[in-house]
């Protein structure tokens, strides 16, 4: 009888194990593609320089301005921040570094222009980019 407890218990044990072993590998495999998708595409993407055409790759560039002026904003978070949002008509239409000066003398005080656009950008894409631009917490924004 105790040996048939015994071989039972060993055939169980393993079963468990390797259950076990197999939810673990992959608890930290989701961990590790989780780390390495924040760092490559949180980090890396985004740390260099952005030199394509403002029009090229429209919503990394628009990302890539998005997390510029969020880190101006934490800079200068004082100031009140206003953001020009659109298409190219925004983007050459409205010179941030006139308006900043006429603003600032106007109101006493300094203000942060600045322009968050992309090429074609429509009303819809102004919707859908909502939550980003709220997470700014600009001022007033302004849509070109």
């Amino acid at each position: 009888m105790s040996e048939t407890v015994h071989s039972i218990a060993r055939t169980v044990r393993p079963h468990w194990s390797h259950r076990f072993r197999v939810l673990a590998i992959g608890l930290i495999g989701a961990v590790l593609v989780w780390l390495v998708d924040g760092l490559f595409f949180g980090f890396l993407i985004f740390q260099p320089a952005n030199s394509s055409g403002w029009d090229t790759y429209r919503w990394y560039n628009f990302e890539h301005r998005w997390r510029t002026v969020q880190a101006e904003r934490s800079q200068r978070a004082r100031e009140p921040l206003v953001l020009i949002v659109g298409s190219s008509i925004a983007k050459y239409s409205v010179q941030e570094h006139v308006l900043e000066p006429v603003l600032g003398e106007r109101l006493g005080r300094s203000v942060m222009v600045r322009p968050i656009v992309h090429a074609a950008m429509m009303p819809t894409d102004l919707v859908y980019y909502t939550e980003r631009i709220r997470d700014l917490q600009p001022d007033l924004v302004v849509y070109i």
